[in-house]
């Protein structure tokens, strides 16, 4: 069996790091739990083990457009990752389609506005 990396990246309200020696600078700690976690403001999102058509890593919180859903966004749920809009939400492997990140919700939110 082969265990996918576990990776973070940080969001400070202003701006997203994405390398191990940007999320320390931060003065952040990592502890046990996989999910967001809420330290001084900074949420940290783990790397969902998918990447997009142009071979981009997902993380939590991206937003992408899946063909004939629209625009979602990665996110945990009851134990496993999801993608989740407005309309819908349903487990990562029931997404068959060609995923293409645009964005996330902390700078572009707006993509999840019903059309």
């Amino acid at each position: 069996m082969t265990q996918r990396v576990l990776k973070f990246r940080a969001w400070d309200g202003k701006q997203m790091y994405l390398s191990p020696d940007e999320i320390w600078a931060l003065g952040a700690w990592f502890d046990s739990h996989l999910n967001i976690l809420d330290k001084d403001g900074v949420l940290f999102q783990q790397f969902t083990g998918l990447h997009d058509k142009d071979g981009g890593e997902i993380y939590e919180g991206d937003i992408s457009y899946i063909a004939g859903t629209g625009n979602c966004f990665a996110s945990f749920l009851y134990g496993a990752w999801h993608w989740e809009n407005k309309q819908h939400i349903f487990p990562f492997n029931e997404c068959e389609e060609e995923i293409i990140v645009i964005g996330n919700i902390h700078e572009n939110a707006n993509l999840l506005e019903a059309k």
